[in-house]
């Protein structure tokens, strides 16, 4: 049976074997991480002071060229993704390892949704299935959203 996160005025399903391993809340935005036990995450932060996708992508990548000397930028095709939707691939080495992290943003009621999924690169390929569904459940929840018209994501953390 999967687990359901619902907060941050977000909702969508994750494997029961993964759990939260860190919630986030700053001046910036608010996020959560959702772990596998092999390592693999799926983080979502929600930006509500910005405006523009692409610069949010090249503030993550910028970020992960000061971190990370080689780093390979590719631009995945994204299916079933909302208008206005991005996405990168960003690959690296760590500790001998390929690293894929998957990037994308969503736009969502005039706030930007960052997702970023990351694994070793044979994990990538055997967890993006796992991926897939969990961004389906979160576009489907989106969508919901938008059809009733739902308030400001945000006004649940201010209860």
């Amino acid at each position: 049976m999967p687990a359901t996160f619902d907060d941050y005025g977000v909702r969508f399903m994750y494997p029961d074997n993964w759990e939260v391993a860190e919630r986030t809340a700053n001046d910036e935005s608010v996020g959560v991480t959702i772990e596998s036990p092999d390592g693999t995450f799926f983080a979502l932060n929600r930006y509500s002071d910005l405006h523009s996708a692409s610069e949010l992508l090249d503030q993550v990548e910028t970020a992960m060229r000061a971190e990370y000397e080689e780093l390979e930028v590719q631009h995945p095709d994204l299916e079933n993704g909302r208008p206005g939707e991005v996405a990168r691939d960003l690959l690296f080495y760590y500790l001998d390892l390929l690293i894929v992290s998957r990037t994308l943003v969503i736009p969502d009621r005039g706030d930007l949704l960052l997702v970023q999924m990351q694994s070793e690169n044979r994990d990538f390929e055997k967890n993006e299935l796992v991926f897939t569904a969990m961004l389906q459940t979160l576009r489907e929840s989106l969508q919901e959203s938008d059809l009733h018209g739902s308030a400001d994501p945000l006004d649940r953390l201010q209860d």
